[in-house]
């Protein structure tokens, strides 16, 4: 554990300094790129990406695929001299470490929650559905290993990575979490918001109780206490599943720069997934969960449905909002939401596990059907 300690402090000092050089020994400088998709998902389309020695000159090899997800930010924040400083490409910009893979960082920097410009508080989460879209711009751009295409995210997208493995059960050979938990429970500065529950989740985690998780959170962590990081991992356990957990006597930073250095990403390029399917769950009955609804402050809505996903549709002047299918009438975004049926089985509403409480610039209403004849929660 004293070493662990030292070697993130280090990093620390590593980091702060610049030192280290971008070279290592004869390799090439770390080198990455700005891309974007050349359609924009629901207002997003950048990301960063890292091309590895050698790729242009092995034309009928395939490369691992690693995908960073970063932490919260206000949206100026997510430009690309910031992603290149941070996590995964921060530690190889400032190491000169390169890795054998293609690894990117996608810049969630659409607002999607209407978040004061000012706010102390992140005002974007990571979207499943554009984090997808990028995932695949990359596989149909390079070649890529389907079998080796592993998640990973500090804070934030320590959050969004759990959210990915749930919207894609089967299409990542490793999943690492780092210094997050689940949707809704980053909400626990309050006490007076409990965390999900098996309850909430229904068979959600079933699905994934195969993947190769490894978890990294720490003891001393304020920002992410460390209840919330044990709770995804609680819920997958009690599906079957069995994660490579590690605790460690740090706070939010010092966790990060401990995973996000050689050996953790290492331990992802190794896996690989035979059985790989990009595919989301697909939704039974999609159409019975569109139509229009109002949240119970009044304010009208519409949600439109495919064969995989719902978008909550707030009319001009605002992004929709998508959310992927996990199962048993559960859907996710940035946060999680599933739909309760009436006693002839109609969808009648949408609703949170969290209390429909308003906290700092969120508020997470009860979605009720407009034609709906009985009370959403009765």
């Amino acid at each position: 554990m004293k070493c662990r300690v030292l070697a993130a402090l280090a990093c620390v000092l590593l980091m702060l300094s610049g030192c280290g050089g971008d070279n290592a020994g004869d390799e090439k400088p770390v080198a990455f790129t700005q891309e974007s998709l050349a359609v924009p998902v629901d207002g997003a389309s950048r990301y960063v990406l890292y091309v590895p020695p050698g790729y242009e000159t092995s034309s009928d090899k395939r490369w691992p695929l690693v995908i960073f997800l970063h932490g919260s930010a206000r949206l100026g924040e997510l430009g690309f001299d910031n992603m290149i400083r941070i996590g995964v490409m921060g530690f190889m910009r400032n190491t000169g470490t390169h890795f054998p893979a293609i690894i990117i960082a996608p810049q969630q920097e659409v607002d999607f929650y209407q978040y004061p410009t000012n706010a102390e508080w992140p005002i974007t989460w990571h979207d499943p559905v554009f984090l997808d879209a990028v995932i695949r711009d990359v596989e149909s751009r390079y070649r890529v290993d389907k079998t080796r295409v592993s998640i990973t995210g500090g804070s934030m997208g320590g959050f969004g990575s759990w959210a990915m493995a749930l919207s894609f059960p089967k299409r990542f050979s490793a999943v690492m979490p780092v210094a997050g938990g689940l949707t809704n429970d980053d909400l626990l500065y309050f006490s007076n918001i409990p965390l999900t529950g098996a309850e909430d989740w229904g068979h959600a985690f079933d699905a994934v109780a195969s993947n190769t998780v490894r978890v990294y959170s720490g003891l001393s962590d304020n920002n992410v206490p460390i209840a919330v990081a044990r709770n995804p991992v609680s819920l997958l356990r009690s599906a079957g599943g069995n994660p490579d957990v590690h605790e460690e006597a740090m706070d939010h930073a010092g966790v990060q720069l401990l995973a996000f250095t050689k050996d953790p990403v290492d331990w992802m390029l190794a896996r690989d997934r035979p059985d790989a399917d990009s595919a989301s769950t697909p939704i039974p009955n999609p159409q019975e969960f569109a139509g229009a609804y109002h949240f119970d402050t009044g304010e009208k809505v519409s949600i439109s449905a495919t064969d995989r996903q719902i978008r909550l549709d707030f009319g001009p002047g605002r992004n929709p909002m998508p959310f992927l299918y996990i199962r048993d009438d559960r859907f996710i975004a940035g946060w999680l939401m599933y739909a309760r049926r009436d006693s002839a089985g109609n969808v009648k509403c949408f609703v949170s596990p969290l209390p429909a409480v308003k906290v700092p610039y969120r508020f997470y209403p009860d979605l009720i059907r407009d034609d709906a004849t009985e009370a959403c929660r009765a």
